[in-house]
């Protein structure tokens, strides 16, 4: 290693500083090329190189240990006081107080503090730091990636494991806290010792519940209530009903209903109805009723209704009762009407006025479109109240309320669907959860066909799911929670794009219902046109004809055992009679140019005798007579009077055709006849055989 050294002189000695200058390019030297050194080099080609100083990063995920935290309550009675000081005698504390404001030093210090205090107020009010510069502006997010993020989990304390049944949020304050409801539903698999406790979680400690909620069963449903946030009600699964007071140190009800005035199954779905008292809710259960109830009244219920089909049985003259699977109540839509899911996958509308019986206005999915199994969630569309979402079997459903059959339906998922419901701030995102753990979200907005999102919870069973619902919250409905078979509660937030109104959502959401609707309408209205009164009138006048044909047969055929000898009943086959043969066919319309198989078999046996034949020219100028006003009227509602006359016209002229090929049709036969008409009964004796297969006897 060289040593350093160093040279000291003084400033003089440095001589005269130097001054550059630009100048002319002047060669002052150079030296001549040589060969033979040049051959001992390389040339190196101009190379380019990158350089980067920023440290490489990299992302990994580690499970740290959960850390067990407790919360512990502290009393603070009053303190800051001398020791010299007694702060329970008000004198010796007035005194103290009274000497440290006759103190100089004091008045110097808080005019020395005021004068910053005042500037930083000054500063403060200056500049507004929540100042929002682009108030209104709505940012488009069709280009961002979708995503979800789980943020915390609420386990079951449970040693057994229990189902999520139901999670209600707290309508109060910034929503950090939601009741979940545990139970077992499959009374099979039920142990003997079954914990009847559900809790409420508080987000900001979500390792121990901030209340334990004790009932004399375990509850199916719970839910806030909307205008007094502190009482809680609660559907058990012996059908009871109670109501809880959160500010009360006790767990168990200060209201219940009693058993033999509850329902008789368990209780699925709960909702407090919006009135001035604030004390009134309805139940549904799968006994098949609806029930009102005020808990500060008596325990009896205030009204019921059953669920039915509207279809009476023949026997019975009763409707059968379906059983009741969810509820959805929403005063935009009516505050006296109520939406109600079954298990057979029909939705019934149920109308209660003041001082009236209980109305089930409609009936949807009777007629087609029903649900292949129980409907588990049904809710109104947050911003067109008349749609709402049913979700059942493999599919989710959008109903209107003017309409019995669906107007939307999503396509099959992999596995069967256990619950869903919308986003309160996009009315056309909803989520729906699956058997198999995941959670799948539907923008309608953006496209129809395909699901727009897809989040893993876990391996679990997916029982439920809710999502914020609290308008004065920070960031509304961006927190989604999800229950599963295992007790747990996962809570995932959405990304912006998922829970932040779009640019002309609402008005296109609205105008996809409504185009919808019109299209269902207008289907609904062909297939009736399709099933209009003439095919009607024509299959009723073919069957008056068969009749005839079939009386006319009998009679024939009476005569000929009469004249053969034997007794009908006696010998003749069941199988080949008149009577089982008109009972066990199933008829259907043939058009008036083809011959029914019975007339052609029976005229064959019958060669002697010829069948009264019906006079059906006659009979298709009446009907036509009769049908020619109903027809145009039919036709006039959708085509002008110009092209009604041209219609009939041509009915007239192929109705005429067809009887011309009837009438040569029946000539031909008759000329057939006439050249085989033999004795009967000697024919049938020389074939073997004689009417349905029964051998005459010997004549």
């Amino acid at each position: 290693m060289v040593e350093p050294y160093s040279y000291k002189k003084k400033r003089r000695e440095f001589e005269r500083p130097p001054v550059f200058e630009d100048s002319e390019l002047k060669p002052l030297g150079g030296t001549l090329s040589t060969p033979a050194l040049q051959k001992q080099y390389v040339e190196k080609n101009p190379t380019h190189i990158i350089l980067d100083n920023i440290p490489p990063l990299s992302t990994h995920d580690v499970n740290t240990e959960r850390v067990v935290t407790a919360t512990r309550n502290m009393k603070h009675i009053e303190g800051g006081w001398p020791r010299e000081i007694d702060y329970s005698e008000e004198h010796d504390t007035t005194k103290w107080r009274t000497r440290q404001l006759k103190d100089p030093l004091l008045a110097a210090a808080v005019k020395e503090l005021a004068t910053l205090t005042d500037r930083a107020i000054k500063q403060n009010n200056q500049i507004d730091m929540f100042e929002e510069y682009f108030l209104g502006e709505q940012v488009d997010h069709s280009t961002e990636t979708l995503s979800t993020k789980t943020l915390m989990l609420f386990k079951d304390p449970n040693d057994t494991k229990r189902s999520v049944s139901k999670i209600a949020w707290n309508p109060e304050g910034p929503g950090n806290k939601i009741a979940v409801a545990y139970s077992i539903l499959r009374f099979q698999q039920m142990p003997e010792k079954l914990s009847t406790q559900s809790y409420i979680w508080d987000m900001a400690a979500p390792n121990t519940a901030f209340k334990t909620i004790q009932g004399s069963t375990p509850l199916v449903t719970i839910a806030f209530n909307n205008k007094y946030t502190d009482f809680l009600v609660g559907g058990g699964y012996n059908g009871t009903i109670g109501v809880w007071d959160v500010r009360e140190k006790t767990n168990t009800p200060s209201w219940q209903t009693a058993i033999e005035k509850s329902h008789h199954d368990p209780v699925y779905d709960i909702y407090w109805l919006h009135g001035k008292s604030g004390n009134e809710f309805v139940s549904i259960s799968t006994d098949g009723r609806l029930m009102w109830w005020d808990f500060r009244k008596d325990k009896d219920p205030t009204d019921s209704a059953y669920l039915t089909d509207g279809i009476q049985n023949s026997e019975t003259k009763q409707e059968s009762i379906l059983g009741g699977t969810c509820l959805e109540y929403n005063p935009e839509a009516g505050a006296t009407k109520y939406l109600a899911g079954t298990e057979q996958g029909v939705v019934v509308l149920a109308n209660k006025k003041p001082q009236k019986a209980v109305e089930i206005s409609h009936r949807y999915g009777i007629e087609g479109g029903k649900h292949h199994g129980p409907i588990y969630s049904i809710q109104r569309n947050p911003e067109e109240a008349k749609c709402f979402l049913t979700v059942g079997d493999w599919s989710a459903k959008i109903w209107s309320e003017e309409i019995n059959t669906p107007i939307m339906t999503t396509k099959y998922h992999d596995t069967y669907l256990t619950d869903g419901c919308w986003s309160p701030t996009r009315p056309g995102v909803f989520f729906l959860t699956q058997m198999d753990g995941w959670l799948q979200i539907w923008d309608y907005h953006y496209r129809q066909n395909e699901i727009a999102f897809s989040h893993k919870v876990g391996d679990s069973m997916l029982t439920v799911v809710t999502v914020q619902n609290q308008p004065n919250a920070g960031k509304f409905g961006s927190l989604v929670a999800v229950g599963d078979s295992e007790g747990t509660v996962t809570l995932i937030e959405l990304c912006e794009s998922l829970y932040e109104p779009q640019s002309n959502e609402k008005i296109s959401i609205k105008q996809t219902f409504e185009r919808e609707f019109t299209r269902e309408k207008n289907l609904k209205q062909a297939k009736r046109q399709q099933e209009g009164k003439k095919p009607k009138k024509e299959e009723t006048s073919f069957e008056k004809a068969r009749e005839k044909q079939n009386e006319a047969l009998r009679k024939l055929e009476e005569e000929f055992f009469a004249k053969v000898g034997i007794e009908i009943g006696e010998e003749k086959s069941p199988e080949k009679s008149p009577e089982r043969r008109e009972a066990e066919q199933d008829f259907t319309p043939v058009p008036q140019k083809q011959k029914p198989p019975e007339m052609v078999e029976k005229k064959q046996s019958f060669k002697e005798i010829e069948p009264q034949e019906v006079p059906q020219q006659e009979e298709a100028q009446l009907e036509e007579e009769k049908e020619m006003p109903e027809n145009e009227s039919e036709h006039g509602e959708i085509e002008k009077e110009e092209e009604q006359g041209e219609e009939v016209e041509k009915e007239g002229e192929m109705e005429g055709e067809q009887e011309q090929e009837q009438e040569q049709e029946q000539e031909k036969e008759q000329e057939q006849e006439q050249e085989q008409a033999q004795d009967p009964v000697v024919q049938n004796a020389e074939g073997g055989g004689g009417v349905d297969g029964v051998v005459p006897p010997e004549i």
